[in-house]
């Protein structure tokens, strides 16, 4: 009886976000809660607090936004595990090389990040392939990209490569 009852009354609770929010973001939620448990594994490791999730339209894949201290990630991947996990991943990580730069001010690595978070290459045209290697090639975005790699695979068993060869080495 109090399982039929639970799974009607988890029925009834979806049908009423649907209702009031629409199925995009109940299928946005059902894909945060399987990725709790991925985030709160990468923090373990960074040493760092969870950061809020918020999917939205964006033309990144996803960014840090430092001034909320939460993680937007592109809508587009709202029903797609695996890149909302990359997501997490790779933002997470900067505001680990965030938390680094002010706990080791004088760290020639910190030295470096601080001036690419002062001074980031930013994209304004996706379709300017100068920019996005300009982007790319920055020391904290080859850091978090790779820690992406490692962690996706330590953590779900996930081979991922960079499609262009010369990055991914």
């Amino acid at each position: 009886m109090n399982k039929h009852y639970s799974t009607e009354t988890k029925i009834k609770l979806n049908d009423n976000i649907k209702k009031y929010f629409g199925e995009e973001y109940l299928i946005q939620e059902e894909t945060l809660s399987k990725l709790y448990t991925f985030q709160f594994y990468v923090t373990n490791v960074l040493g760092t607090l969870q950061l809020p999730i918020i999917y939205d339209s964006i033309e990144q894949d996803s960014i840090l936004d430092t001034k909320e201290e939460c993680i937007i990630i592109n809508q587009k991947y709202y029903n797609n595990l695996l890149e909302s996990a990359k997501c997490i991943a790779h933002e997470q990580r900067h505001y680990y090389q965030l938390s680094l730069i002010t706990q080791y001010p004088n760290d020639p690595l910190s030295i470096r990040l601080k001036e690419e978070f002062q001074n980031p290459s930013i994209i304004t045209d996706y379709n300017d392939d100068n920019q996005i290697l300009n982007y790319q090639y920055q020391e904290k975005e080859i850091d978090a990209f790779a820690f992406t790699q490692v962690i996706i695979s330590c953590y779900y068993h996930i081979n991922t490569t960079h499609p262009d060869n010369q990055y991914q080495n």
